[in-house]
């Protein structure tokens, strides 16, 4: 499951569903749960259970009368005065005892008889086990959460990114033409590596920004960073990148300069992934702009430029950047490409509707 699909599923769970995230380390778990907070207008109270002992999650005895009677920690009280997000990460590492407590917490919303507020909801992450030194979860614990396997997709990082305002533009271009570097896929890790993960992106990018360094990808300092971060692979992939980054064509190049631009894609070899590229940027601007006519009019220009199955590719994805209540852009760019569309899809189909494959497409081998 991406983020978005989890954002959107968890929100409609009741309170007392407690949702368990699974999935690699640096993928975004903990970032998923708060942009969720974030949208519910719920503060987060967080807690990585690895590290805390049985003090830090029950609190300390104190003497009534004759008995004693334990003291409740502040975060978890604020979770039983208020409405909130209680984020219990990290849970799998936890020693018996500190899950056990969960466990309370999860099954009853309870701990030591202080319930938690009705409308607070508890979150967990564990991270999988086969690259990790975790506990065995009790099969009953896990029993009593909704389980939620997070996989995202590389489009949900760029989104995250751009909304975020932290990563550079050329980072976020450099995944989006290179999603094999945001994170490593094998499930054989060498400890003596450094691989790349969503997180460490982020990280080498507030480093970059702090040692005042992001366009300075020519000195060895750069490469140093970034290559601490995210491996030497990922690193000098990055720097080989940016190197010709200039000649890279931006969504506002074709919205806003498309005569000079045209003149930059006449005379470059552009392959089909980095069009590619230029129509995800389009889309993204889509999203979050209203293009005017001639804007409009400038893409519908660019997209008679590009294959028709990329030509295609953009009607769609401009058709997906709006909403049931605003599809300014599509209606504006489809007043203009209307007559065009019906020519690529009758050059694209026959009668019967079979795709009519080119010389190129006849050649390549059957996969």
């Amino acid at each position: 499951m991406d983020i978005n699909s989890f954002k959107e599923i968890a929100r409609l769970l009741p309170p007392e569903v407690a949702p368990l995230l699974i999935g690699d380390h640096g993928i975004g778990k903990s970032q998923a749960v708060y942009q969720l907070a974030e949208e519910l207008k719920l503060p987060v109270r967080e807690r990585r259970l690895s590290q805390m002992t049985e003090g830090d999650m029950i609190g300390l005895p104190k003497m009534e009368g004759e008995s004693t009677k334990f003291c409740p920690p502040d975060w978890y009280m604020d979770a039983c005065n208020k409405p909130c997000v209680l984020f219990l990460d990290e849970i799998n590492r936890a020693t018996p005892e500190i899950m056990q407590a969960a466990f309370q917490i999860v099954l009853d919303k309870e701990l030591n008889g202080y319930k938690l507020h009705p409308e607070t909801r508890v979150f967990a992450a564990i991270n999988q086990s086969v690259n990790y030194q975790v506990n065995e979860m009790d099969p009953a614990l896990m029993d009593r959460f909704f389980i939620i396997h997070l996989s995202p997709n590389h489009e949900s990082w760029i989104a995250w990114a751009q909304a975020s305002g932290e990563i550079p533009e050329s980072m976020i271009d450099f995944i989006r033409q290179n999603p094999r570097h945001l994170e490593h896929t094998d499930k054989n890790y060498d400890a003596k590596e450094i691989y790349p993960s969503r997180r460490s992106w982020h990280r080498s990018a507030r480093s970059l920004k702090y040692a005042n360094l992001v366009d300075k990808f020519e000195t060895l300092e750069f490469y140093q960073i970034v290559m601490g971060f995210v491996g030497p692979a990922a690193a000098s992939s990055y720097v080989d990148f940016l190197k010709n980054y200039d000649k890279l064509i931006s969504a506002e190049d074709i919205l806003n300069a498309w005569t000079k631009t045209k003149k930059v894609l006449s005379t470059k070899k552009f392959t089909n992934e980095r069009l590619n590229s230029i129509i995800e940027k389009l889309e993204d601007h889509a999203k979050a702009n209203k293009w005017t006519e001639k804007q409009a009019k400038n893409v519908f220009e660019f997209s008679k430029e590009v294959p028709p199955e990329l030509f295609l590719s953009l009607l769609q994805k401009i058709s997906n950047s709006g909403t049931e209540d605003d599809d300014h852009n599509m209606i504006t760019f489809y007043s203009f490409a209307q007559d065009y569309t019906l020519e690529v899809i009758n050059q694209k189909f026959d009668e019967e509707g079979n795709e009519i494959k080119s010389e190129e497409q006849k050649e390549e081998p059957a996969k």
